[in-house]
């Protein structure tokens, strides 16, 4: 035996294992996605800010509960209702409860600076994918409405500044 017969071994032995070796890699690469953590749902935190615009708007102002106001109030019920039923579906697929404490506070000089604030960070949180895909058509909904209940809070905003 010599050294001739080593080297065709080792060959062969590599051979053997690049396969295996393979399958390996193919299954880390398949599997990886699968196995990574799950998003973080956001909606229970969204909701919390989108009831704190919610309170700021419905308190009314100067001149009261204006028009806008009434108008961003029932968009924001809209989202909160499509939230809530995002946050049911993240919370079957994760069994965690949804985080719920605002992402800012209040501190600009105009309730509907506020309330645009607490709209925006609601807005953000909804921007976070969903834990389960099927929530996605309610994430839509809110993410649709919250746009909208932004442009009449601006809208207002706007026309009280003047």
């Amino acid at each position: 035996m010599g050294s001739n017969h080593f080297a065709r071994e080792d060959a062969t032995l590599k051979y053997r294992l690049l396969p295996q070796l393979l399958a390996a890699v193919l299954f880390i690469a398949v599997a990886s996605p699968a196995l990574a953590q799950p998003p973080t749902p956001r909606a229970g935190h969204a909701i919390t800010d989108l009831r704190m615009a919610r309170d700021i708007l419905s308190r009314g102002g100067r001149h009261g509960v204006t028009a806008d106001d009434q108008q961003a109030i029932g968009l924001i019920d809209k989202v909160i209702a499509a939230s809530t039923r995002v946050v049911q579906y993240d919370r079957a697929r994760l069994r965690v409860e949804p985080e719920t404490s605002a992402d800012t506070t209040a501190s600009a000089t105009s309730r509907h600076e506020n309330a645009r604030l607490f709209l925006v960070a609601a807005q953000r949180d909804l921007n976070e994918p969903e834990a389960d895909p099927s929530a996605r058509p309610y994430l839509d909904q809110a993410r649709r409405q919250i746009a909208e209940a932004i442009q009449v809070v601006s809208r207002a905003e706007a026309a009280h500044k003047h």
